[in-house]
């Protein structure tokens, strides 16, 4: 049985500091604490290690990422996914231009591919590309954001990366042409926020106010982050994650 807890515990994956993290999210944190009537507690991980363990011991009641994770904690642990960012998530393999014998995944066996730490769903997306292991490249781990993967292949560090298929459209036509596409991802749900079994008395209003026009004022920084147009939280459809946490079983810290 799951520990009472005096607070409830909201999170997201370690891909910034701390600091920034805060800023992106208090606001949304504030406006939960007012939709949920309790002291709303933002714990951010240390590192992805810290993230996956206390993510399968139940320890957090919200979380926003991505919905590989989201699908786990829906099959797993009794999560239920509340909304998403509008839109589609996808990934494109690319690698710059001038890499004339690089057209084709088969052109990758043996070289490094620059993507973000494990088990970020864009290095995932990777290993399911190379299902068979002795055509699977190097994965060149990348600390930071996309635009940190981005720039270590212009400064030559891996033969292809992994970006978001909306950082890569984002980029400017002219530097979109320093690099070529090798193949592209299924689309995904966008990054959404799933609630533990311990607020499944509150989902409903959860999702209804996040959903509204307050909702969206309160997740003013994260559309900003994502570059989303399209500036509001959307109601989920679960079959939409069916399977989605199979991506999970290439990573080696337990799933």
């Amino acid at each position: 049985m799951t520990p009472l807890k005096a607070d409830i515990i909201f999170t997201v994956p370690p891909q910034y500091s701390e600091e920034t993290a805060r800023e992106i999210y208090g606001p949304l944190i504030r406006y939960l604490e007012l939709i949920i009537g309790e002291t709303v507690v933002f714990e951010y991980p240390s590192d992805w290690r810290e993230y996956s363990k206390n993510m399968r011991d139940d320890h957090y009641d919200i979380v926003f990422d991505a919905p590989h994770f989201s699908s786990w904690r829906m099959k797993n642990i009794e999560h239920e996914a509340v909304v998403r960012l509008p839109g589609k998530l996808g990934y494109v393999l690319v690698t710059n231009q001038e890499e004339q014998y690089i057209n084709s995944l088969r052109d990758l066996v043996s070289t490094q591919i620059c993507s973000l730490t494990s088990p970020n769903l864009s290095t995932m997306t990777v290993y399911q590309l190379f299902e068979n292991p002795v055509y699977m490249p190097q994965i060149k781990e990348i600390t930071g954001t996309f635009n940190d993967v981005y720039q270590a292949l212009k400064d030559r560090q891996c033969k292809a990366a992994v970006l978001r298929v909306a950082d890569y459209e984002a980029l400017e036509p002219e530097e979109q042409k320093t690099v070529k596409v090798i193949t592209k991802s299924e689309p995904m749900p966008e990054l959404t926020i799933t609630v533990s079994r311990r607020l499944r008395e509150k989902k409903r209003i959860i999702t209804m106010m996040l959903t509204s026009v307050e909702g969206s004022r309160a997740g003013e920084n994260i559309f900003r982050e994502y570059g989303k147009q399209q500036q509001e939280f959307i109601p989920v459809t679960p079959d939409e994650y069916k399977d989605l946490d199979s991506l999970l079983s290439h990573v080696v810290w337990g799933w």
